[in-house]
């Protein structure tokens, strides 16, 4: 295991500053949550007043809450940890952890004074605090999958995993692909990457880049979030809506939306793309619509034979599966981050 120290691709993950005034993140009123703890949208107006265009961790934080989050819940310290274990994917993030850290937990132990928090900021791990590796050995790697396996088992899921090749990785050297089918026919599929972090000693996966859940029929869950990485620094946050979906683009180490869409599946491109590359490794295409489009396009349309030529290539390499599965994988990082014992403090 190597500790990242990262700057080598600083240049190319700068935090790119809005040409405006950060907007306000909510276009419906935020009535606060009846327990009086703060919920996220609330928390976003209190980063927007601290100015964040003016310091890269606080902006990279109000768009994370305005665009990845979910605006009337109440902001949990898993959603900070969640934060973390993305920004410190990003090689920008590895290498100004310090600042991040630092920024964040002043701010929050500031609000946490005025307004009602669901945690002790003071008692959290914040990513000045966390130490980052990342596992250059497969074997390595797949132990620590290994780990978050038998956890999933434990709960009655049944597990396939396979290995990414370059073609379908977004984030690291060594990418997993997780899918978990549970006792109610539910699919969650997850895309782990070889970043850790080093707590009291051992190493914890961050969480999966991608999530993606499927109902039993194997449509994608109505009214969920659903969240999949399309690069290294591009992320599609989007809901089903009926034949649509509506959600947004949002990109670079600063997570600002870039797009907003609420169109069908195959209406946008980037997306239905990293759809369907993903999705080839538990969809059968026979069946799936959008590859009987395909294949009656061959069937119905009269093209030259140069044309026929060019779909069957694309038909065999839609059927053509190219990963081995090569074991049985894993769970997701639940474990707060907080010190061991919260200190006195005088009021």
């Amino acid at each position: 295991m190597a500790q990242v120290n990262g700057s080598s691709q600083q240049s190319s993950q700068q935090i790119s500053q809005p040409s405006a005034q950060p907007t306000s993140p909510a276009t419906t009123h935020l009535t606060g949550h009846p327990d009086g703890h703060l919920i996220v949208g609330d928390l976003a107006q209190q980063f927007l007043s601290l100015e964040p265009q003016k310091n890269p961790a606080r902006l990279a934080f109000y768009h994370y809450l305005k665009n990845l989050l979910p605006l009337q819940n109440v902001f949990t310290q898993d959603m900070l940890d969640g934060f973390y274990d993305r920004t410190l994917m990003l090689q920008y993030w590895q290498s100004n952890r310090i600042q991040l850290g630092e920024t964040l937990r002043s701010d929050l132990i500031a609000i946490a004074a005025r307004r009602s928090l669901s945690f002790d900021p003071e008692q959290v791990l914040h990513a000045c605090d966390l130490q980052v590796i990342t596992l250059d050995q497969p074997r390595d790697f797949q132990a620590l999958l290994g780990k978050i396996v038998k956890k999933f088992e434990q709960s009655g899921d049944k597990i396939r995993s396979f290995s990414l090749e370059k073609e379908f990785r977004s984030h690291a050297p060594l990418e997993e692909l997780m899918i978990r089918l549970q006792k109610t026919g539910r699919l969650i599929v997850e895309a782990y990457s070889n970043i850790a972090i080093l707590l009291e000693g051992e190493p914890h996966l961050v969480r999966p880049h991608t999530r993606l859940i499927y109902n039993a029929e194997l449509d994608l869950e109505p009214k969920v979030d659903q969240i999949l990485a399309t690069s290294l620094m591009r992320v599609a946050r989007f809901e089903k809506w009926g034949p649509r979906l509506k959600g947004s683009f949002v990109q670079g180490t600063g997570f600002h939306r870039t797009e907003s869409f609420e169109r069908p599946l195959n209406e946008v491109p980037e997306l239905f793309q990293a759809v369907k590359r993903i999705e080839r490794f538990y969809v059968n295409p026979i069946t799936d619509p959008d590859y009987s489009k395909i294949y009656e396009e061959m069937l119905n349309e009269k093209m030259s034979d140069q044309r026929s030529a060019q779909l069957n290539v694309r038909m065999n390499e839609t059927l053509t599966t190219k990963v081995q599965s090569t074991h049985e994988t894993q769970a997701t990082q639940t474990q707060q981050r907080q010190w061991p014992q919260k200190p006195t403090v005088s009021l």
